[in-house]
């Protein structure tokens, strides 16, 4: 959560709605355009999850290692706390293929709100970070199931967006289908499952 995620293995286009199968849960992703003339790429999927469960899964370090990563640092939820992940098992806080996200705001279990600043070595497009966003919202459906919504924002026209964009949008329903896939079978066994490539 882009927090940046890896591709999915499916191409979606940028003009419709795609279901992504993880398991059998359906990840609806798709492009909206903003007044302002940006474009957001959103993803969402309805999860077997309280409100509360999903918002752990997303808010602490051990919720991330349990579905989106093997390693994660996230010591408090707070304005201006870091995320720090890796899709890498053996990674360390600090080093210089982790993935940073900064929170720029939160309502408790209700939407998290963070910005990636500092990508691996090798992301296309890295300039463009500080112009985008993602508001990750959780919604009640009943007292079992939490539908989440992750919107990336800021997206403009050109080329380099639209890489970008295409790239988040896909990773994106991934990393969702794998929260939905965690909520149905349990914690992730990262010693047997294969991370995903965390560049574009």
């Amino acid at each position: 959560m882009k927090i940046i995620s890896s591709m999915a293995a499916a191409a979606i286009a940028l003009s419709g709605t795609m279901a992504a199968a993880a398991g059998d849960a359906d990840v609806k992703a798709w492009v909206a355009d903003h007044p302002d003339g940006t474009r957001a790429t959103v993803a969402e999927v309805v999860v077997e999850a309280n409100q509360t469960q999903a918002w752990q899964a997303i808010t602490t370090a051990e919720g991330w290692k349990s579905w989106a990563v093997p390693f994660a640092h996230f010591d408090s939820l707070r304005l201006g706390a870091v995320i720090e992940t890796s899709y890498a098992p053996n990674a360390r806080v600090g080093d210089a293929n982790n993935i940073r996200n900064r929170v720029l705001a939160y309502l408790p279990e209700r939407m998290l709100s963070i910005q990636a600043f500092d990508a691996p070595p090798g992301f296309k497009h890295p300039e463009l970070l500080k112009d985008t966003f993602t508001v990750i919202e959780l919604e009640v459906v009943d007292p079992t199931h939490t539908r989440v919504r992750l919107t990336g924002c800021g997206y403009r026209s050109g080329q380099a967006f639209q890489e970008m964009q295409q790239f988040f949008l896909e990773g994106n329903a991934w990393t969702l289908g794998q929260l939905a896939k965690r909520s149905r079978e349990g914690p992730v066994d990262w010693t047997k499952a294969r991370p995903p490539v965390a560049t574009n």
